[in-house]
């Protein structure tokens, strides 16, 4: 498992494209993980009685302006 990220890494390019992919790869888990329950729904049988609710946020600041993550509105 790798070690969190240093704050001061956003100074690099280096950083800031480790931070984006990080980013990235946490979406893709979060999409993975919500096919899995909606295909858990449909293998039930419950698919048609369901009604799904799915709310997300903006996102992260992704190294824009320095900031890793959202500080400010």
């Amino acid at each position: 498992m790798k070690k969190p990220m240093n704050p001061l890494f956003l100074h690099t390019k280096r950083g800031r494209r480790e931070l984006v992919a990080r980013y990235w790869g946490l979406c893709s888990l979060a999409d993975t993980h919500a096919g899995a329950i909606l295909d858990a729904v449909r293998a039930s049988g419950q698919w048609d009685g369901t009604i799904i609710f799915f709310t997300s946020d903006h996102g992260d600041m992704m190294g824009c302006h320095g900031l890793p993550a959202k500080t400010f509105l």
